[in-house]
């Protein structure tokens, strides 16, 4: 027998144009099968001396499991701001209330079918894991590139990182 499901369960996302206007609203599971785009953020969360907290994602989430990927990422549900979805998945996700999030770039949808922001901050917390999480692992910034052909990380996460590492960690 069919289960029903509560459209109160159901998580929902904006599909967006090409310059990022809601022009529907879909599921956000299996949202990476459509051709729409939609929005997402990610965080990368630093310890005090400069390391990078990555999430290794879990054996049954549908995309990338057992890759690293940012410290914290997630989809941006309906009428939600992409700095309202940081928040909450940095609480969801990292276990770590009132982050002081800095919003980096906006990323267009050109490559991965998503307007990405990716925010960035510090803590002296550890991050606790969650359901999609298989563990935390820090990161010395400088070996990541170089780690990357002997560790799983996921394409999103790379394109990001690179983009940080030419424009940001430089400054």
């Amino acid at each position: 027998m069919a289960q029903l499901i509560s459209m109160a369960d159901v998580e929902l996302v904006d599909i967006v144009d090409k310059n990022d206007i809601p022009i529907g609203v879909a599921p956000r599971k299996g949202i990476h099968k459509l051709k729409g785009h939609h929005r997402a953020v990610h965080i990368f969360m630093f310890d005090g001396k400069g390391r990078l907290w990555l999430e290794l994602r879990a054996k049954h989430v549908d995309t990338y499991p057992l890759h690293y990927s940012s410290s914290a990422a997630g989809h941006v549900r309906h009428k939600e701001s992409y700095l309202s979805a940081a928040r909450r998945e940095a609480l969801e996700e990292l276990g770590i209330k009132n982050l002081k999030l800095k919003r980096v770039h906006k990323f267009t949808a050109s490559s991965v079918n998503e307007f990405i922001t990716l925010f960035t901050t510090r803590s002296g917390k550890r991050p606790t894991a969650h359901e999609d999480t298989e563990k935390f692992r820090l990161f010395d910034i400088n070996e990541i590139e170089k780690i990357s052909k002997k560790e799983k990380f996921s394409p999103v996460f790379m394109l990001l990182f690179r983009w940080y590492m030419d424009n940001i960690q430089n400054l």
